[in-house]
């Protein structure tokens, strides 16, 4: 079983990765040549959070190797 502060680091992780999912949904939804901007920001935001999820993945797997190595 994963340390406390692993699993809480991971559903930190999947929240930004449906975060992002939700924005580029909003983003596709809303796409028509008035909202390019819009679009571009939403779609910018989805990256950062994907930016996010990936630091998380790596803040996780870093935990998770010091607690077994003690």
């Amino acid at each position: 079983m994963e340390p406390e502060s692993v699993q809480i680091v991971r559903a930190l992780e999947d929240e930004e990765r449906r975060g992002a999912q939700q924005l580029r949904d909003l983003a596709h939804r809303e796409r028509t040549r008035e909202t390019a901007l819009p679009c571009l920001l939403l779609e910018t935001m989805a990256m950062d959070s994907d930016k996010h999820a990936h630091l998380l993945a790596f803040v996780a797997e870093h935990l998770g190797r010091r607690k077994s190595s003690r």
